[in-house]
């Protein structure tokens, strides 16, 4: 008990309030004693009688309110022990964490003169206690990028923009109480700069919960633009099996189509129109390229690595909240993040390092209000990687040429054939011998002697 009077209990398997009543008749008979509790309905389930002695019995319930019949009559001098154990609500109504308050007080239909004794109050406050574990993986954890390079005019299907990635995060609750109202934040490294994808997301999040009977529910996560980021190019979806097959139109909220985006401006909202293709129309050049870094691997090789995720701010992210109504002790809660790599992002960028390594990465957020307490912490958040491999034979066919070793390579050239032109100029090669003809000479002697004799 605080020093306020505030009483204080833990619950955890056992999640019930026992409070143990005693009822003293001190005066004469009391004919239809009855006493009335009054306690918080919305988290509390109704009360259970416990260890009773004598005629008690729970006699009705009227919303927040238990009647309990004391005998019809109580005799005088008796007394009445008993329990009432209140459970504490752990289903989809379950209310605020907020302190119970509990009142009662005794009546019968007889005279008193004494009223002081016959209330009270006490107030609670519960400490749930959960242990929430969150992990995440990337499936499959190593792709590759390489071959020919598609614009956003030339794809059809998602089949076209790259591999399929799909990073899967797990929230189990390892209790001892239930959770209720968690939110998730997702952050997913969705493009670059301009006009450079990385994830490209197929479809909304789903959230898969297991609860401990095996029932599975399955809801969709929420994000602020859906329109912008959910499938903006209305790609047709393709089904991955072992022969991928064309999933068709019938998944409408996938096909929408992107038309307006807020901007926020002076306070106020302006609606400018603008398609996928006019937002991505000017391509970063290869210069504006996330730097590499260097990193000793396992094995103890030093590797040239790329690093694109949010932490790091090294790709424009953005937020999905999956809202769990409640999350039972010992279930489980799967989240899947369906998306593409984005081939020619990697291919005209990053075909001369190791790897990249993209990465996403959650959180979870308790709601305060509901009164729930979490030792733990650290294990609330988590981070799925999908390391990306250039196919090096496929990209060496497909990667552009640098300007500077066009360049080079002509300077070089160049060069080469200056050195040869000296060598020949020194060797004699460019002189010019012109051969001594005497017949010519005195043919040409003949003819002047005639023209002179001539004359």
């Amino acid at each position: 008990q605080d020093e306020d009077g505030t009483y204080v209990t833990q619950v955890g398997e056992k999640a019930t309030i026992d409070i143990s009543f005693s009822v003293r008749n001190n005066g004469e008979r009391a004919y239809e004693a009855m006493l009335f509790i009054e306690y918080n309905s919305g988290e509390l389930d109704i009360p259970i009688l416990n260890k009773k002695e004598g005629a008690v019995n729970i006699d009705d319930f009227k919303s927040n309110l238990a009647i309990i019949s004391l005998g019809n009559p109580m005799e005088p001098n008796k007394q009445l022990k008993f329990e009432l154990s209140f459970r504490l609500a752990r289903g989809r109504t379950e209310g605020l964490g907020k302190p119970l308050e509990f009142r009662a007080f005794v009546n019968s239909t007889s005279d008193e003169k004494n009223l002081d004794d016959n209330s009270w109050k006490a107030v609670v406050r519960v400490i749930k206690r959960a242990e929430l574990e969150l992990s995440a993986i990337s499936d499959p954890a190593i792709v590759r990028y390489g071959g020919e390079i598609k614009g956003e005019s030339e794809m059809e299907f998602d089949a076209d923009i790259g591999p399929l990635v799909v990073h899967t995060y797990t929230v189990t609750n390892k209790g001892p109480w239930s959770v209720s109202n968690v939110e998730w934040p997702y952050q997913v490294a969705s493009v670059f700069a301009t006009g450079k994808w990385a994830l490209y997301l197929m479809e909304a999040p789903t959230m898969q919960l297991t609860n401990t009977d095996n029932s599975k529910d399955i809801k969709q996560c929420t994000m602020i633009l859906p329109h912008e980021w959910i499938n903006p190019l209305q790609l047709k979806l393709l089904l991955e099996t072992e022969n991928e097959h064309y999933f068709g139109e019938e998944n409408t909220d996938n096909n929408i189509h992107q038309e307006d985006l807020q901007d926020e401006t002076n306070g106020g909202l302006n609606r400018v129109k603008r398609t996928v293709k006019e937002q991505r129309e000017k391509r970063p050049s290869r210069e504006l390229r996330i730097k590499s870094t260097r990193v000793r691997e396992k094995s103890g090789e030093e590797v040239e690595i790329v690093k694109v995720n949010c932490v790091d701010k090294t790709a424009k992210c953005f937020t999905v909240t999956c809202h769990f109504d409640f999350l039972d002790v010992d279930a489980a809660a799967v989240i899947d993040f369906r998306s593409r790599l984005w081939n020619a992002t990697f291919v005209e960028d990053y075909y001369d390092i190791t790897y990249v390594e993209i990465s996403s990465s959650g959180r979870l957020i308790l709601d305060q209000e509901q009164g729930i307490e979490e030792r733990n912490t650290e294990n609330n958040f988590a981070s799925a990687s999908t390391h990306a491999y250039p196919d090096r034979p496929a990209i060496l066919e497909t990667a552009p040429i640098p300007w500077w070793v066009i360049a080079v390579a002509a300077l070089l050239g160049l060069f080469i054939l200056f050195i040869l032109i000296l060598i020949f100029w020194k060797c004699g090669f460019f002189k010019r011998n012109r051969p001594h003809h005497p017949t010519l000479y005195q043919a040409e002697y003949q003819f002047r002697r005639e023209e002179t004799s001539e004359a």
